[in-house]
């Protein structure tokens, strides 16, 4: 009876790691699936040339800065840190003016909208 006993136990124990191994290869699977669709895997985007404030380039950065935030997108996962993608690209002036609405933490700053909305007061396309 005790005999018994533990082999049903062992059998339950074996159902329930078959159960948890499907569903971890599942799960695997999935993931699979996922990173072969991640448009992150896709063909890289070149960084866009950095910008010092010309008026005439200014439509042309921040395009191919949205090129980059749509083609990578887990290396931006906030708004944050894509107008830090942008600040990093920017010289000169450019670099003056953005460095002064990150230092004082400006609303502008808080996002990707914000912050183009800025500068294109600055420097109009």
């Amino acid at each position: 009876a005790v005999e018994e006993l533990a082999v049903q136990h062992q059998g339950a124990a074996i159902g329930r790691h078959e159960q948890l191994l499907l569903e971890i290869t599942q799960q695997l699977a999935l993931l699979i699936q996922n990173q072969a669709s991640n448009p992150d895997a896709a063909q890289p985007v070149a960084t866009p040339e950095r910008y010092s404030g010309e008026s005439d380039k200014c439509r042309g950065f921040l395009l191919q800065c949205s090129l980059v935030f749509e083609q990578q997108p887990s290396r931006f996962p906030t708004e944050r840190s894509k107008v830090a993608f942008i600040v990093s690209l920017l010289t000169d002036r450019a670099l003056a003016w953005a460095t002064a609405l990150w230092e004082q933490n400006s609303p502008e700053c808080a996002t990707v909208q914000a912050f183009t909305k800025a500068l294109h007061q600055w420097w109009p396309i």
